[in-house]
């Protein structure tokens, strides 16, 4: 009987275990298999990035500060219910658009192909914004 490690969670065994010798020629699976795994693979990494790392940079404290987070030249993901993680259109927001109540609603944004036009909540705002002298600086 042995002690569960974090290994046994991550790997299925202890991380300092030594592995079993597998000799890729021994495997019986094609190399289209395995192409199709690996895709799989990064398919499922991308669709916990977006919705563990992109959903936490998306969150509005709506009650906990009156001060919005949106400002004129942040760097945002253009975030479509159609599209795949992988296909997101980063932007620079040029223009904020204030409702009727004064909340911004709406960003007019500048993307490789041009502007567009979205509503608040379908962009991500970056933890980037650009400096006076053109370098940007990461924010956690």
């Amino acid at each position: 009987m042995r002690a569960l490690t974090p290994g046994h969670f991550l790997i299925g065994e202890p991380l300092l275990e030594i592995p079993e010798s597998k000799s890729i020629t021994t495997t019986s699976l094609s190399l289209s298999c395995i192409w199709k795994n690996l895709l799989n693979l990064l398919q499922h990494f991308w669709d916990r990035w977006h919705k563990e790392v992109l959903h936490h940079y998306q969150s509005r404290p709506k009650w906990k500060t009156s001060q919005s987070e949106v400002q004129v030249g942040n760097l945002v993901l253009i975030s479509d219910d159609n599209s795949s993680p992988l296909s997101r259109t980063m932007a620079r927001i040029l223009k904020l658009i204030p409702g009727t109540d004064g909340s911004h609603r709406v960003a007019i944004l500048q993307t490789g192909s041009g502007l567009t036009r979205r509503s608040i909540n379908k962009i991500v705002i970056l933890p980037i914004c650009a400096r006076e002298d053109g370098d940007s600086e990461i924010h956690h």
